[in-house]
């Protein structure tokens, strides 16, 4: 509940009169109570009542005494100085108001020849309706209007020159403005990147701006550091803006870095043959070998027993982490060459021999049948057509090891 207005005035009934003397006798006393005890001061009142006889002293008749005999030795011009009587209160009251009204009347004047500036500039008032003290004031506002805009640009010059030499200061020292591109969402993300920032070592003041999603940090440390830290904490790709020269480092940095790493990794397809018992060792595989940087896909095929590894691990380390972490005993898989090839190696390495032996390969020449395709080119614009040829199958051949026997 707010307190009412009171209206300061004198109270005509006589109870209510008395009731609020005492109240309000009651609160003056307390108030120089406690004046002097959380001041430190001498302070003393003497009331006088119709209600009463004596007059009131306090806090006794002793201390009052003491308290006007200090006030009567000093002299007259230091006792009337900080006086209040009155009819002095009112006057210095009428000079505020007098000065407050002038005040207004001028401000009233401003707004009633702005109007007729505006009125001239649209073409609804004409200057030659104006008497002499209208278009002066006219006059006043307008070059008024030019010197407020001149001394408005000279403050702003004024205050870069200012922003131009602290910076200056700041360089000198070595301390550090650094600004850096992030996307903020709200206050909260904000918050959780600045609390830590202020913790680190060397940053004194970190400050946030939402609408164009910048962070900017200044103290004595390392830019990228602070980067890489932002980067931690926002799990995203973080952008210096300032200061320019060390992006330019950080940049080169970063290609050489990349450049070294595309050299290193060479990404190949390594077939490993394992021994899987069910679907739940294949899956256990995969999951276990795409937990290594290096592997980036697996393919299993139970049926053949085997594993195809796509990534940049070597075989060698793929084997070896087989059998470590997955405790699979594991071999590579080598790439079976061409029948045509084997033949011609052998043909080369193979010493001429007795007419018998030449005898049962030509026979043995004779029994094997070779797979061939043929490429026929039809001439004119038609496109080439294949032809496969479909050979006996080799269920009983005699070359076949697998082949079956009739007895």
């Amino acid at each position: 509940m707010t307190r009412k207005k009171v209206k300061l005035a004198y109270i005509s009934n006589g109870a209510i009169r008395k009731a609020t003397f005492k109240k309000r006798k009651k609160g003056l006393l307390k108030k120089l109570n406690e004046l002097s005890i959380l001041c430190g001061i001498e302070a003393s009142a003497i009331i006088y009542s119709p209600y009463e006889s004596n007059p009131e002293a306090w806090p006794s008749p002793i201390a009052v005494q003491t308290t006007v005999e200090r006030l009567r030795k000093m002299p007259e011009t230091d006792q009337s100085k900080n006086m209040v009587t009155q009819v002095s209160f009112l006057k210095t009251r009428i000079k505020q108001v007098h000065v407050q009204l002038k005040k207004q009347h001028m401000e009233n004047r401003e707004k009633e020849i702005r109007q007729v500036m505006y009125k001239c500039l649209i073409g609804d008032g004409l200057l030659q309706n104006l008497g002499p003290t209208d278009l002066s004031d006219l006059g006043c506002l307008v070059d008024k209007r030019g010197l407020s805009k001149m001394a408005a640009k000279e403050e702003i010059k004024v205050k870069e020159q200012q922003k131009t030499e602290k910076g200056k200061d700041e360089k000198d020292d070595g301390v550090i403005n650094a600004v850096y591109k992030v996307n903020l969402h709200c206050d909260q993300c904000a918050r959780e990147i600045k609390k830590p920032l202020l913790r680190t070592q060397g940053v004194q003041n970190v400050e946030a701006d939402l609408e164009k999603g910048e962070i900017k940090a200044k103290g004595i440390f390392d830019p990228k550091k602070i980067q890489e830290k932002i980067e931690k904490l926002t799990k995203k790709k973080i952008e210096l803006i300032s200061p320019k020269v060390q992006i330019k480092e950080i940049a080169t940095t970063e290609k050489k870095v990349q450049i070294t790493k595309q050299k290193q990794a060479i990404s190949r397809t390594i077939p490993v043959k394992v021994h899987m018992h069910c679907e739940k060792c294949e899956k256990d595989l995969e999951r276990k070998l795409l937990r290594h940087k290096g592997i980036h896909g697996v393919k299993a095929d139970m049926k053949s027993q085997t594993l195809n590894v796509d990534g940049t691990i070597e075989p060698e380390k793929l084997i070896s982490f087989l059998r470590r972490k997955v405790h699979k005993n594991a071999e590579l898989i080598t790439p079976k060459l061409d029948k045509k090839e084997e033949k011609k190696e052998k043909g080369d390495t193979s010493k001429p021999s007795d007419n018998k032996e030449k005898e049962t390969s030509i026979e043995k020449t004779e029994k094997i049948v070779e797979i061939r395709e043929e490429v026929k080119i039809v001439e004119g614009n038609a496109p080439p057509y294949f032809i496969h040829y479909v050979y006996a199958p080799q269920l009983f051949s005699d070359e076949n090891p697998n082949a079956c026997s009739i007895m």
